[in-house]
């Protein structure tokens, strides 16, 4: 049954893809409305709904600091900026750089999405890639593996990819081959944010501050 429903939630989070791009103004918001919605229904799947919030970690669990997961948020922040800066840097030198697509895509935004992007996109996308999406994965590959590759870290590595791989290819409206390469790779940097501190506080925080940063440095700086 749980396969099941984590099948039916990718095949449902790919027709989202194909009606709501969210590389442009309106898709944006419609696809994060849905993202939530989906994420909600994966981690409330048998429960009452009010349990949804628990179980993706969006609230602090009892014990936990709020202040250490921004902390934690803040430096999975940079990590993801150095993620993006190295990626741009590889990407220069081998002549394939095209993030001037993604640049000429947002400063066409109006104001109000690009609050939107910093805000409640993070949260709805943290909600569904990271808290419901990562942890189902993760739950259905580790109830199935050995204890040898329990060891070897295998559900993490394979959850963690796969869930990327789904972020990706969120971005592939874009039409830039960097944004696709940067996003997966922080994807994975979020995974292991949110894997370390058993709470999504502190990718929603860096996933934000990163859509900060990008946004500032395109519209001001460049």
């Amino acid at each position: 049954m749980e396969s099941r429903k984590l099948l039916f939630s990718i095949l449902l989070l790919f027709a989202i893809f194909l009606l709501f791009s969210p590389a442009n103004e309106q898709g944006m918001v419609f696809a994060s409305f849905f993202f939530f919605l989906l994420a909600v229904f994966l981690s409330s799947w048998g429960k009452k709904p009010s349990s949804a919030m628990d179980g993706l970690g969006i609230l602090p669990k009892k014990g936990q600091n709020a202040l250490f997961l921004v902390a934690w948020g803040l430096a999975a922040a940079i990590a993801c900026m150095m993620a993006a800066w190295a990626i741009s840097a590889a990407l220069y030198f081998l002549g394939v750089l095209d993030s001037h697509i993604v640049q000429a895509r947002m400063e066409s935004f109006p104001l109000p999405i690009l609050i939107f992007a910093f805000t409640l996109a993070p949260l709805s996308e943290e909600a569904l890639f990271r808290g419901a999406l990562f942890q189902k994965i993760f739950d259905a590959t580790s109830a199935s593996s050995s204890p040898s590759s329990r060891r070897l870290h295998l559900p993490f590595l394979a959850s963690a990819s796969l869930s990327s791989v789904l972020f990706a290819l969120m971005h592939m409206g874009y039409g830039s081959f960097a944004e696709i390469i940067a996003a997966f790779s922080i994807g994975i940097v979020l995974c292991i944010t949110a894997a370390r501190t058993n709470s999504l506080i502190p990718s929603i925080v860096a996933h934000a501050c990163f859509n900060l940063a990008s946004i500032t440095i395109t519209m001001f700086l460049l």
